[in-house]
């Protein structure tokens, strides 16, 4: 799997909701102050009123939804005119492959591409509800499958769901990127 493989997951560009709220490209620091549209807006001032998020806005994100922005370019610039501060970053909503796209052509074009981003899920009340879609393990990293692996196994026993593994070599092309291998799996062909 390739980033382009997001598209495949997609029908018309839109996605029904994937268990992912918003996406940045890098940390934005969202446990640092209130954030409104469940943690996709940008910070609240200190005393703000809150904005209820309204379940038509579980897919929501500032870059496209508040500012407007359709490409990886004008995050860019805006990331740049607040002077690349991870925590007044823009957020994409996860709702098209577009911004998908865009967070990780983002995250690739500045130096601190070695940096995390930030996937914003919701929160859940208990542990069973968790919404678990793959794992993924670094491949240069040793023992990162065999932890995979284990957390496949377990998801798997507890909750009788099977979900694919995935690795990630941070240093190969983009476009080959991501790799599923049915020899990574154990609970799933």
């Amino acid at each position: 799997m390739n980033p382009d493989d997001i598209n495949k997951y997609y029908s018309d560009g839109q996605a029904n909701w994937s268990g992912v709220n918003c996406l940045y490209p890098f940390d934005a620091y969202t446990v640092r102050k209130p954030r409104n549209y469940n943690g996709c807006d940008f910070e609240r001032a200190p005393g703000a009123p809150g904005t209820p998020n309204p379940a038509h806005y579980i897919v929501w994100g500032s870059c496209d939804n508040k500012l407007g922005y359709t490409t990886a370019a004008q995050w860019n610039a805006h990331y740049q005119s607040n002077g690349q501060t991870e925590y007044s970053q823009c957020s994409w909503s996860s709702g098209k492959a577009s911004n998908w796209m865009a967070m990780i052509a983002s995250h690739e074009s500045f130096p601190a591409k070695t940096s995390w981003n930030e996937i914003l899920v919701p929160t859940v009340g208990v542990i069973e509800d968790v919404l678990v879609m793959a794992f993924f393990y670094d491949a240069n990293k040793p023992g990162a499958r065999d932890d995979a692996r284990a957390f496949q196994s377990k998801l798997a026993s507890k909750k009788a769901r099977r979900v694919p593994i995935y690795s990630i070599n941070f240093y190969a092309a983009p476009s080959s990127r991501f790799g599923y291998s049915a020899s990574d799996q154990i609970a799933y062909p």
